[in-house]
């Protein structure tokens, strides 16, 4: 289903697979129960020993009376021997399903509780798949199609649907109902999800023949023989396998089409674009991502991968080819780097002394036919062919985005677009840290750009205000 994963579930990895898939990683004194046929022996499936491997749940006494209306008083052990006569099934191996499918202490789908499916049981899970929100109500629902409206009723019912839905197509192993190579079609007719349940349900019927002293009797097991087989299969490290992302963006947006199972994408940018900023994110937090990040595209297609890794260290890769394409992105920020005005993403600057405010506009206008330009001063006062000066703000639309940049004229410390003595003063004042001008006037001050307010920066407005050299 989908590649997700959580706290205590994860997708199986390839190597996962192959390893739970392989029967000679089973074939030792506990784990060859998954491939023991499940036909019902008088002889040593017995009363005790269903109890015994029920005592640790809460299957060890007689259901509800209160939540059943079966009232014979007979316990849940008694139920499952029936369950076996009547349908020549190994008990234990029902008793190990339904501990695996509902646990040791009652899961809600055997509550008899569920609103809208009150007194209704599904004690194996079945059709209790899909969106996890639905997998209580299609259990449940199944249990009121098929009548299951008590415990005694869904343990029998339950078994009978194994029998002739598994046991009767060769299905008759714990291996083969969780992976079918007996019946076509192979491989699509699981009982159930859990990759390990073989493995866990092998482990409590050893335990319960073990436990009653049973294991020198005679057993039948049934193990698939494969051709083509590799040297050896193995799990890989410990940890969460899940390597998958759950989104893709590229300059903050998801792009088109993501699915965590796809692992190539083609996406299209504008022809002019220069770079772009890929990010990711994973379905689960402990594993790690590389390939994030500013990246610049310099060809007309430009390869990336970004690869996740577990945190078992299996690594996924998705592959990028990002072309350039189609027709060029103009937004505001291609309008400024082709209007030849100096700009960052707060101000207009390096504007040489008495230009026009027209002159700005003009430069900007001629980029686009759709762009308009807006210059006010610092009372907000609108500047129409005067000196744009330190402190103006320059505001520029374009369809629906707008911005506004903040100017900074070298020297200009007063937003006059000129520089007098009036300019020298201040500045003077900001050497002496008695000046409470705002930053974008302090920068005007540093005429020499680095990044200071000194002497120096005094000196080259003196001889500008002399004539004896220029501000640039």
């Amino acid at each position: 289903d989908y590649p997700g994963g959580g706290v205590n579930w994860f997708a199986a990895s390839d190597e996962v697979i192959a390893y739970y898939l392989d029967p000679r990683n089973f074939l030792n004194e506990r784990r060859i129960f998954m491939f023991e046929t499940q036909s019902f022996n008088s002889e040593y499936h017995t009363l005790e020993g269903v109890s015994r491997m029920l005592e640790p749940t809460f299957m060890s006494g007689s259901p509800n009376r209160e939540q059943d209306d079966i009232d014979r008083g007979i316990t849940y052990a008694e139920i499952f021997m029936e369950a076996a006569h009547t349908h020549n099934i190994n008990p234990y191996f029902l008793a190990a399903r339904v501990i695996q499918e509902v646990g040791v202490n009652r899961t809600t789908i055997v509550s008899g509780t569920v609103e809208g499916f009150e007194g209704y049981y599904n004690f194996y899970n079945i059709n209790a798949t899909g969106p996890e929100h639905l997998i209580i109500t299609n259990g449940l629902t199944r249990a009121v199609n098929e009548g299951w409206n008590s415990e005694y009723n869904a343990i029998i019912g339950g078994a009978r649907f194994i029998a002739n839905s598994y046991i009767a197509g060769g299905q008759d192993t714990h291996y083969t109902q969780k992976f079918n190579v007996v019946r076509p079609n192979y491989f699509t007719h699981q009982y159930m999800q859990n990759i390990e349940a073989p493995f866990h349900e092998s482990s409590r019927v050893y335990n319960n023949y073990r436990n009653n002293n049973l294991l020198d009797k005679s057993f039948v097991f049934k193990i698939p023989v494969f051709n083509n087989m590799p040297t050896r299969t193995e799990l890989p490290p410990i940890g969460n396998p899940n390597n998958y992302l759950s989104g893709i963006l590229i300059n903050g947006e998801q792009i088109l089409g993501f699915n965590p199972d796809k692992t190539e994408y083609t996406i299209n940018v504008p022809v002019n674009t220069t770079s772009v900023i890929l990010g990711a994110t994973s379905i689960v937090s402990t594993a790690s991502i590389s390939g994030r990040g500013t990246l610049e595209l310099e060809d007309e297609v430009t390869i990336k991968n970004i690869v996740v890794t577990a945190e078992n260290q299996i690594k996924r890769t998705y592959k990028l080819n990002i072309m350039k394409t189609g027709d060029k992105e103009i937004n505001i920020n291609y309008i400024m780097k082709n209007s030849g005005i100096e700009y960052d993403d707060k101000h207009i600057k390096d504007i040489s002394l008495q230009i026009k405010t027209n002159q700005i506009i003009e430069k900007i206008r001629n980029q686009h036919s759709d762009v308009s330009v807006a210059i006010h001063d610092i009372n907000n006062n609108i500047k129409n062919n005067q000196n744009i000066g330190t402190g103006d703000r320059v505001t520029i639309t374009l369809g629906n985005e707008t911005k506004t940049y903040t100017v900074i004229v070298k020297g200009d410390t007063t937003g006059s677009g000129d520089v007098t003595i009036l300019d020298l003063l201040r500045v003077q004042r900001i050497i002496l840290n008695t000046s409470s001008l705002s930053e974008v006037f302090v920068k005007a001050a540093d005429v020499n750009g680095d990044g200071r307010v000194t002497i120096v920066d005094l000196l080259r407005i003196q001889k500008h205000i002399l004539g004896e050299s220029s501000i640039n």
